[in-house]
């Protein structure tokens, strides 16, 4: 028998029944949230899966949120504002992979990048 299993007695229990409450009352609400902010159904299925991952890892540190839906909506926000950043700071692709970056003068001009 594990650690947690003895010592917490229910405390596997207690965070699948977590896991399984934020499953069924809120996931497809964080997934609205997260196309919403990404615009893009693929890349809202991915941060809804990360945001998904860092609660269930919470849960399983033997976090005991006293409201489970603002615990959701903290991580939630916290984790788009990581996505939001990482985005910003990767160049652009175009849709057949080749990276490109906005010249200076606005325009997708590669004369400033050396093409």
């Amino acid at each position: 028998m594990s650690e947690r299993k003895r010592k917490g007695g229910n405390a596997v229990e207690t965070t699948d029944a977590l896991f399984a409450q934020y499953a069924e009352e809120t996931m497809g609400k964080v997934f609205y949230f997260c196309l919403k902010k990404t615009g893009s159904s693929h890349e809202a299925e991915d941060l809804t899966s990360e945001i998904s991952l860092c609660i269930l890892q919470a849960l399983r540190r033997g976090a005991q949120p006293v409201c489970l839906s603002a615990y959701v909506w903290q991580i939630a926000r916290n984790r788009y504002s990581v996505w939001a950043d990482e985005k910003h700071r990767r160049p652009r692709t175009s849709r057949c992979g080749w990276a490109f970056r906005k010249a200076r003068c606005g325009a997708d001009c590669s004369a400033h990048d050396g093409f």
